[in-house]
């Protein structure tokens, strides 16, 4: 039903976007609504049956490229040229999400197997490593719910101590993930000064408030187009109209920097439901619950788990513009659904 209905939408506001005064942008229906039809493309998936150790294995593959990567990236570039480090993602705010997730993921495996194996711990911490050297704020909120979560769910005061020492590490440890946590801390609880209008300032003052100019923006258009809602084809241009095409800030070194304006709302939540109207949305909700119920006692703390991970990054994020979060968290949840998932007798 969500894929009929973003691509009804996407047709009922299917003509030329007019890009610039002198010309338009065709995008296609199909185009603009790929990425939000990968739920039905992937269905196949809830046919195959893996093993839990399979699975962990995968993390542990990972957890070597990612490191390779990191150290070829840093041999390449020492990350003067990559202040925010992407991965093998286009942005870092997607790589920084998979990381977290595959973090949160290892953490449930070393505390519910048996066979406590410390590669598991070690792949934990080389993810959330990661995560810093992103500089991505959004999953760390998910990493928090998702260790509060099991905590209670498991009841373990190991894991407790655990989750203390990672979020104390974030906090007392200078690293520019932290960095950029207080940096937004601050200009919230008003150090800072604040932005009127468009005057568009510096570093995380001019990120945090130009998120609130999509915001904000965005539930004006909801609030006029809550049904049927603008179009996933338009949305940019309608954006570019208040921001104009782009706008231009000062980096710390003072040097200029240009700022292009994005085609999304920062929040997949408002951006789908400015896109799609608010029906759109409770079908996509409608999915996530479908998951929920479809996954038993023996999987559902980790399901949960993924779920946490997948909504927390939402709020600050638009996964289904990008190829990559897409698969990611779709392929993650639909191989988890049990009974197809097959639990170790360890």
């Amino acid at each position: 039903m969500f894929t009929i209905w973003v691509s009804f939408i996407a047709i009922y506001h299917d003509h030329p976007v007019k890009f610039y005064e002198w010309n338009y942008l065709y995008i296609s229906p199909m185009t603009a609504v790929n990425n939000y039809s990968k739920f039905l493309l992937l269905l196949p998936l809830l046919m195959i049956s893996v093993k839990e150790k399979h699975l962990i294995r995968i993390i542990y593959m990972c957890t070597i490229g990612a490191l390779l990567h990191v150290f070829l990236a840093f041999m390449q570039f020492h990350f003067h040229s990559l202040p925010r480090y992407p991965g093998t993602s286009s942005i870092a705010n997607t790589y920084g999400s998979m990381c977290a997730t595959f973090s949160i993921i290892s953490v449930y495996y070393y505390f519910t197997k048996k066979n406590k194996s410390v590669y598991l711990l070690f792949s934990a911490v080389i993810f959330f490593g990661i995560l810093i050297l992103t500089q991505t704020r959004g999953p760390v909120i998910g990493i928090a719910l998702g260790l509060t979560y099991l905590i209670i769910a498991m009841r373990s005061r190991v894991l407790l101590t655990f989750a203390c020492i990672c979020l104390l590490s974030l906090i007392v440890i200078p690293n520019p993930l932290a960095e950029r946590l207080k940096e937004t801390s601050s200009i919230f609880l008003g150090t800072k000064s604040t932005i009127k209008d468009k005057q568009l300032r510096t570093g995380e003052l001019f990120d945090i408030q130009s998120r609130m100019f999509y915001y904000r923006h965005g539930i004006q258009d909801l609030k006029k187009h809550y049904f049927l809602g603008v179009g996933p084809q338009h949305l940019g241009h309608r954006l570019r109209q208040v921001f104009r095409d782009e706008v231009h800030y000062q980096n710390r070194d003072g040097s200029q920097r240009t700022i292009y304006v994005e085609r999304h709302l920062h929040n997949e939540f408002l951006d789908i439901s400015v896109k799609f109207g608010l029906l759109g949305l409770l079908l996509l909700l409608l999915i996530y619950y479908s998951l929920y119920k479809a996954s038993n006692n023996d999987n559902r703390v980790l399901m949960n788990l993924i779920l946490i991970m997948l909504l927390a990054t939402q709020l600050t994020q638009c996964h289904f513009l990008h190829q990559q979060p897409t698969l990611f968290f779709i392929t993650l949840l639909f191989l988890n659904v049990r009974p197809k998932m097959i639990k170790d007798s360890n």
